[in-house]
């Protein structure tokens, strides 16, 4: 998930503190280093074996492993659920589906939501799992459109603190991407080698929604797995050039662009996609310092800098922000309007999760006890992250590393009617990446990418392609680009792994 509606200036507060003079040019060798990858001693060392200073809470019910029937969800396949000891008091939650299909050969994908705070259960039971929780939140229905038609699915809530894998002591929080990274980098040891070793040696995929942009390209870089594929899917990269994205998804180069019918200019509630021109041109006014900032942010990877960088971003994104609210703008889908003034514009499986992993019977089926009280976004989590400046730096080196030096594939899959992520900023973001393949990538220009439905609709969008790097471009999808697509996005996905 991405930030809420009135916290989605998440990294606004960021703000810097008279280093302006400091945006100046450093030397080359300095702006272009890659990022620190952690050798296996640093993996080792890690400070999720802190000691809680409150009592020990819930852990000592967690089991490790526990293989789930149909009462809670008909999977169509086998499927368990666990929490991993991390150190005392942390333990990270997962939920592993096997595959519909020849299981004991099929890759495996791993999926994390994003937020931060946003619980990956949101994933399995609202976008890609094989199971839907009902609207009222009491039962589950099968999803035609699972994941598992072509992977073995593994959803973990992390970090430490988010949804399953919450802890009572706020001390025992990740807090740093580093952190989250080493946490996850143990999780892997101990599922892959002692719960399901059947799982070593295969191919494996790592996928991330929104902040999973930032999750997924520093996770798989500092460890010293690797991975064979990372997918992206309405990634939070560059939050800067996500603000200076916001000009050009919202505001219209002529009055021919306006009067144009695609994609959804109007929204389903009477709404202009467009702002009017007096915020089109402050907008336009406050980009170019804007960029300048984003620019000395990317180069120099500091966060005094960054935090500049978000200052004079946000007079940039502030004016499409300012009008998120009942019967507003839906910063997560540019074709609806808010129908609530709280936490989230709309119905995006919060509701309904919330709902149903606080039903005593599905507690009591993943080990939880009574009185554990489940939060799809772990909002005091999320507050918490936002005094962070891992959420103002950029992932953009790490997935230079990855295409460079892990030689990982890389698939971006990006809804066309996101507000928060405008496809705008993705585009920019890839072409502009500096991996070995830059210069033809971003000289490609993006193509015409058409599915057609099982009901006989068809998707449409765009497709740009060079070596290990693909970005898809999807129409008609927001911010949860795998459910509003769903069987487009379910067949890209197969196309990616190679198992249509």
């Amino acid at each position: 998930m991405a930030p809420s509606v009135r916290r989605l200036a998440l990294w606004v507060p960021f703000l810097a503190t008279g280093h302006a003079a400091l945006l100046t040019s450093l030397p080359l060798d300095q702006l272009r280093t890659a990022p620190t990858l952690f050798n296996n001693d640093d993996l080792r060392s890690l400070s999720s074996d802190r000691i809680s200073t409150q009592p020990v809470d819930f852990r000592e019910q967690h089991q490790l492993k526990i293989e789930q029937n149909s009462t809670i969800c008909d999977a169509g396949s086998r499927h368990w659920t666990g929490h991993v000891p991390l150190g005392r008091g942390r333990d990270m939650f997962y939920w592993y589906f096997e595959s519909l299909v020849m299981p004991e050969e099929a890759p495996l994908v791993i999926w994390t939501n994003g937020g931060p705070g946003g619980s990956s259960m949101l994933g399995a039971f609202f976008e890609i799992g094989p199971c839907r929780i009902s609207p009222d939140g009491k039962t589950t229905r099968l999803n035609e459109h699972s994941w598992t038609r072509h992977a073995n699915i593994l959803f973990i809530d992390q970090p430490i603190g988010v949804g399953l894998s919450a802890t009572r002591d706020p001390s025992l929080w990740a807090m740093s991407l580093r952190e989250g990274g080493m946490d996850v980098d143990k999780f892997l040891d101990v599922f892959l080698t002692d719960l399901f070793p059947e799982l070593e040696g295969r191919e494996i995929h790592f996928a991330g929604e929104s902040f999973g942009g930032k999750y997924v390209p520093v996770y798989a870089a500092m460890t010293r797995r690797r991975f064979e594929s990372v997918v992206l899917v309405d990634p939070y990269v560059d939050p800067a050039l996500h603000s200076l994205g916001s000009w050009g998804h919202f505001c219209p180069l002529g009055e021919s662009e306006r009067r144009e019918d695609r994609g959804g200019k109007i929204t389903k509630g009477g709404l202009e996609r467009y702002l009017n021109a007096t915020a089109c041109e402050a907008m336009e006014g406050a980009y170019s310092k804007c960029e300048r900032a984003r620019r000395a942010c990317s180069d120099t990877y500091e966060e005094y800098v960054c935090r500049v960088a978000a200052r004079e971003c946000e007079d940039v994104s502030k004016w499409w922000m300012d009008e998120i609210g009942p019967g507003g703008r839906d910063p997560y889908d540019d074709r609806s309007v808010c129908d609530r003034g709280i936490d989230l514009c709309h119905d995006m499986g919060q509701d309904r999760t919330n709902v149903f992993f606080n039903l005593p019977h599905v507690k009591q089926a993943l080990g939880l006890p009574e009185d554990f009280e489940y939060e799809s976004i772990s909002w005091g989590f999320s507050q918490a992250w936002s005094t962070l400046p891992d959420g103002i730096i950029p992932s953009t080196r790490e997935l230079t590393a990855l295409l460079d030096d892990k030689h990982t594939r890389v698939l971006v899959m990006q809804g066309n009617n996101d507000g928060v992520i405008p496809t705008e900023s993705i585009k920019q973001i890839f072409d502009e990446l500096l991996w070995h393949g830059h210069a033809k990538f971003s000289r490609a220009s993006y193509e015409p990418w058409h599915h057609l439905n099982a009901d006989g609709t068809t998707s449409s969008g765009e497709v740009k392609s060079y070596g290990n790097l693909t970005v898809v471009i999807m129409d008609e999808a927001g911010h949860m680009s795998p459910h509003d697509q769903a069987d487009a996005g379910v067949q890209l996905l197969g196309m990616w792994l190679g198992t249509l």
